[in-house]
């Protein structure tokens, strides 16, 4: 096994759980966001971030975690103890797929690369406006000018209205 085996396991573990989420949500017209592990005070968290056009209340994100619980109950073995969170996005919202990038044009954003995006630079931190986007990039307004990031080398991305 490789030095990024538990992260591969734990990428390959998101994407099961979003299998099971993304129809879920959507039955229940909610837009499925995002789901991620964190370890908070040594403990494993599974954050789901739900979202709908008049917004998430706190019996939405109860009903979506009973719902959800059972099936990964059932559908999935998530290995040692954790606890579901079900949650709205909130202001500081993730940005994962190209069409978040397009429903939030001429919002401010933090983007935070895989890596460098010029050679000459070590720059991996990105908060401006996102001026664009396709399939492959999105184009965000930073102070220097516009900067051109593809998905593939967005590590996280969220809102960022304090900026």
């Amino acid at each position: 096994m490789g030095m990024n085996s538990s992260k591969d396991n734990n990428k390959l573990l998101i994407e099961k759980i979003c299998e099971i989420c993304q129809p879920l949500c959507e039955a229940e017209g909610f837009e499925f966001v995002h789901a991620e592990f964190i370890v908070h005070n040594g403990h494993k968290i599974l954050r789901i971030y739900i979202d709908k056009e008049d917004g998430v209340n706190i019996s939405d994100c109860a009903d979506i975690s009973r719902e959800l619980n059972d099936l990964l109950d059932v559908k999935i073995d998530i290995p040692g103890k954790y606890n579901l969170e079900v949650s709205s996005p909130g202001l500081n919202r993730p940005l994962v797929k190209p069409d978040h990038f397009a429903k939030f044009r001429g919002e401010k954003a933090h983007i935070k690369t895989v890596g460098p995006l010029e050679p000459e630079s070590d720059r991996k931190n990105f908060k401006g406006v996102i001026r664009s986007s396709d399939t492959e990039s999105v184009v965000i307004e930073i102070d220097q000018g516009e900067v051109t990031i593809p998905f593939e080398n967005i590590q996280s991305a969220r809102l960022n209205p304090d900026t």
